[in-house]
């Protein structure tokens, strides 16, 4: 595995080929083991991390909100705006490098383009990086264990009721399907399946 940074992704790719010597040089490398936390919510950000190796997860009150992995980085807005209770660990074992708050705010004064970045408006920022941070939180519920969502109690009826009677129940429930017992068996009922079932017997 190379350990040569990226300058493929915003912002660095702004930067010039003199200012990409600067800043390589100034980086180190940090190395953070699965479980580990990189960063603690309520501390003060001084560094910026750009993963080489690994996920990270970000979390807020014990809840991963988004994913991140090679070529990220974070936390931007904790080193160029406020501290708000995030926390960043250690999916599996990480490699990052790390570029110090002081060689950002340099380049940043010496290149409009890469300063822009950092200067703009958070909303504004979250605008042009929504689709990203979008995949991030898809990656992130796709990652949620099943225990930590939303499960309501099953809803169990006679497969002998009606089909009338199964829709009212589906809509004073607020369910969009219903358990079926017939006997030793047990099916499942879907608005998709009732729907066919009046489109179908429409057509006859």
């Amino acid at each position: 595995m190379s350990d040569a940074f990226s300058f493929a992704v915003p912002p660095f790719d702004r930067l010039t080929s003199r200012q990409r010597e600067r800043f390589s040089a100034s980086l180190d490398i940090g190395f953070y083991p699965k479980g580990s936390t990189i960063i603690n919510g309520s501390a003060a950000a001084e560094t910026l991390y750009v993963i080489l190796k690994g996920t990270v997860e970000e979390l807020r009150d014990g809840e991963i909100v988004a994913i991140y992995g090679p070529r990220d980085s974070f936390d931007t807005k904790a080193l160029f705006g406020t501290v708000e209770g995030k926390t960043f660990t250690a999916a599996e074992d990480v490699i990052c490098h790390l570029a110090s708050r002081q060689i950002l705010i340099d380049l940043a004064q010496e290149n409009q383009p890469f300063g822009d970045y950092y200067s703009q408006d958070i909303a504004e920022k979250l605008r042009l990086l929504s689709r990203d941070h979008a995949n991030r939180e898809m990656a992130a519920l796709t990652m949620t264990p099943v225990g930590r969502t939303m499960i309501r109690t099953p809803l169990f009826v006679e497969a002998s009721i009606s089909v009338r009677y199964a829709a009212v129940l589906m809509k004073t429930h607020r369910v969009t399907s219903l358990l079926v017992r017939d006997g030793d068996r047990v099916g499942i009922l879907t608005g998709t399946d009732m729907r066919e079932a009046v489109i179908l017997a429409d057509c006859r």
